[in-house]
C-alpha cells in the first residue's frame, strides 16, 4: 500500500478501511501466512469519501474504540 501514491486519502481512514477488509482480503490468499498481495489490492475496490467524510469516519472510530478500551464513565 506505501509504495504507491495515494491521493484524498487520510492514513488513518485507510487504516481503518484495511482492517474492515482483512477478513475478506486473507479470505481468499491461501496460504499458511495471512498476508495482502499487489494483486488483490489491485483486483479490489475502496470506497473512498471526500476527506470531509474521511475525518467524521475516523472522529467516529476514534470515540467507539475510546468507549471499548476505556468504558464510559458516568457522574452520578
Amino acid at each position: 500500500i506505501c509504495s504507491y501514491e495515494i491521493k484524498n486519502i487520510m492514513p488513518k481512514f485507510l487504516f481503518y478501511s484495511s482492517y474492515g477488509y482483512k477478513d475478506y482480503w486473507y479470505g481468499y490468499d491461501g496460504s499458511a501466512i495471512p498476508q495482502v498481495t499487489v494483486d488483490q489490492l489491485k483486483n479490489n475496490i475502496l470506497v473512498v469519501p471526500s476527506i470531509e467524510e474521511q475525518c467524521k469516519i475516523i472522529d467516529f472510530l476514534d470515540i467507539c474504540l475510546e468507549i471499548c478500551y476505556n468504558g464510559i464513565s458516568i457522574e452520578v
